[in-house]
């Protein structure tokens, strides 16, 4: 939606005939609109803990399991997932030809790997749901109301999967995603 510069909305006020105070607000996905942080390290961590122990990890990787605190926020939270798998697979001394985008989650490549993350982390999603936080979607009902447009922008490649499973899948006039 196009809000006209210099108005809070397309007709400059609210419902109620007040002036909005913004022209639009933009939130990101995980942590702010969704609970899935712990479901993206769990991820990882089923991600890593099986690769270290594959013997097709050539040379000699240590292979302390991942920590899903420490390991998440240090090597993958915030990245995209290749660069995550690049970082973490690092750590480790250890690394893997990267591939290519269209590898699949059986691929042994940074892709691949990144692949197989992705369709763990779906699984978990489809078995258990997502939460949004409550305070953020009682905080987009109240902007709807008033006539103030939100978006979304994140770098997940799953943000409309992710808003279906919240239920907020017609919450965002406009969403910016990593697809």
């Amino acid at each position: 939606m196009q809000v006209p510069a210099g108005g809070s909305s397309p007709s400059g006020a609210s419902p109620h005939g007040a002036a909005l105070p913004y022209q639009a607000v933009l939130f990101d996905m995980d942590g702010v609109v969704t609970q899935t942080a712990a479901v993206h390290a769990a991820a990882w961590k089923q991600l890593f803990d099986s690769v270290l122990q594959d013997p097709r990890l050539a040379g000699r990787p240590r292979r302390d399991p991942f920590d899903e605190d420490a390991d998440y926020r240090r090597y993958v939270d915030g990245r995209q997932r290749e660069d995550g798998v690049t970082a973490f697979l690092a750590s480790r001394d250890a690394s893997l030809p990267a591939g290519g985008p269209d590898d699949g989650p059986d691929a042994w490549s940074v892709h691949g790997l990144g692949a197989r993350k992705n369709a763990l982390f779906l699984e978990a999603v489809t078995r258990d749901g997502i939460r949004a936080y409550p305070g953020t979607t009682g905080l987009l009902a109240r902007l709807r109301a008033a006539g103030i447009p939100v978006g979304l922008v994140t770098a997940s490649r799953n943000a409309r999967a992710l808003l279906t499973a919240a239920g907020l899948d017609a919450g965002f006039d406009v969403i910016i995603d990593g697809q």
